[in-house]
């Protein structure tokens, strides 16, 4: 099968440098447009320290992962062949917004890296990925 679009699914880890330098020899070899996903997961907060901090705590985490993906941002830009208005940064439910980045790609092919310790996820996300209608899900980790 010639896959046309691949999505890559990653935590923005340096560890992750191999998975996007394959991903993105794969997609070169192929003639296919890749594109990168990574989901701020839900988190759950300790409701002491939100009755404490309040939307302090919130704005502070907030303000700390938007200069984290910035940073990552540019440097996944600088180093490898993926576009800027290919990589997407969501926050909530991994799935969900997983399913709508595949939307928005016509992906037909995910790539998942150990996104959020997918491989402790006991294959919930890969299962997830699974039941999308003609994608192939690649998983590595």
């Amino acid at each position: 099968m010639k896959y046309k679009n691949i999505l890559l699914a990653i935590d923005f880890e340096h560890s992750d440098a191999e998975l996007i330098k394959n991903a993105t020899d794969l997609a070169f070899s192929l003639g296919a447009t890749i594109s990168l996903v990574y989901v701020h997961p839900n988190v759950e907060y300790n409701p002491y320290s939100l009755a404490y901090w309040g939307d302090i705590y919130r704005e502070f985490v907030a303000e700390l992962e938007q200069k984290h993906d910035t940073k990552e941002l540019e440097f996944i830009v600088s180093a490898y062949p993926i576009s800027k208005e290919n990589i997407y940064i969501k926050n909530g439910d991994v799935s969900r917004e997983m399913h709508a980045v595949i939307e928005i790609v016509d992906a037909d092919l995910i790539i998942l890296g150990k996104h959020h310790s997918v491989v402790n996820m006991e294959g919930t996300l890969e299962r997830s990925m699974r039941s999308v209608a003609g994608l192939d899900v690649l998983l590595v980790s």
